[in-house]
């Protein structure tokens, strides 16, 4: 999820074009060499050393010990997640307007998965909980929702009139598909 963030956060802060293929790639091997460490485990046991159905509460939870990869896949995904943050927030504080509360709602949609997931990895509830995620993935959900219904995120029409005015020598009228000025 994480390298979607970051080419979300790219493409809304207008540097769509710094992903490139090569850098697409490089972004992805990570992620692509985490689940082939995933899938491989039970052949090296560097991703989780142990693996088990734990019954002690009122459920039964998968639960395991982490391998000595799995804490640098962890720490690589967040990294991806600060940086489409900082992308952001760093584009939102030059934007005024609902462009200013989309670019908010969506900072908002990318920590709130992380900060659930870190609670989770610090082991910071007890551990009769389980892993409370995809309550944070839920949350990042409805916020986009929100973002994208309400406040027209995915509407690329104020992106492209910013970058059209910003560059134009001369006053310009545009029209779009249906002629609307």
């Amino acid at each position: 999820f994480s390298p979607l963030m970051l080419g979300a956060s790219l493409f809304f802060a207008g540097k769509g074009r710094w992903l490139r293929p090569t850098l697409a790639a490089a972004i992805l091997l990570i992620p692509l060499l985490r689940l082939i460490a995933n899938w491989t485990n039970s052949l090296h046991g560097l991703y989780h050393q142990q693996v088990w159905l734990e019954s002690s509460g009122p459920y039964t939870m998968l639960a395991w010990e982490r391998g000595p990869l799995y804490l640098p896949f962890i720490l690589y995904s967040y990294l991806l997640t600060a940086c489409s943050i900082g992308i952001v927030l760093r584009y939102r504080h030059r934007r005024q307007g609902t462009a200013r509360i989309r670019l908010a709602l969506l900072a908002f949609a990318f920590v709130s998965p992380l900060l659930f997931n870190a609670v989770y990895q610090l082991r910071v509830l007890p551990p009769a909980i389980p892993n409370l995620t995809p309550v944070g993935f839920f949350l990042c959900t409805a916020l986009l929702a929100q973002a994208m219904l309400r406040y027209r995120l995915s509407e690329i029409i104020p992106f492209a009139r910013e970058r059209i005015v910003e560059q134009a020598p001369v006053a310009l009228l545009l029209l779009d598909h249906e002629k609307h000025l």
